[in-house]
């Protein structure tokens, strides 16, 4: 069964244009320290599935309540 569009927002052209600019600026900053990865690379990262992403919400909620 499909999901409809849960959120429904309209971002302002003007504010749209700011946070593209932001990102711009990120992109600029970050380029140095980004790394090219080989299709190889990129097969042997693990993946985030709903099982790991499950366990890692998990164990961040522990880590909380021990604080």
């Amino acid at each position: 069964m499909a999901k409809g569009n849960l959120v429904s927002i309209q971002i302002p052209a003007e504010e749209q244009g700011a946070i593209r600019a932001a990102l711009t600026t990120l992109e600029e900053k970050l380029q140095p320290f980004l790394i090219a990865l080989t299709k190889d690379e990129k097969k042997g990262l693990p993946k985030m599935r709903d099982k790991s992403i499950r366990k890692f919400s998990n164990q961040r909620e522990d880590k909380k309540e021990l604080t």
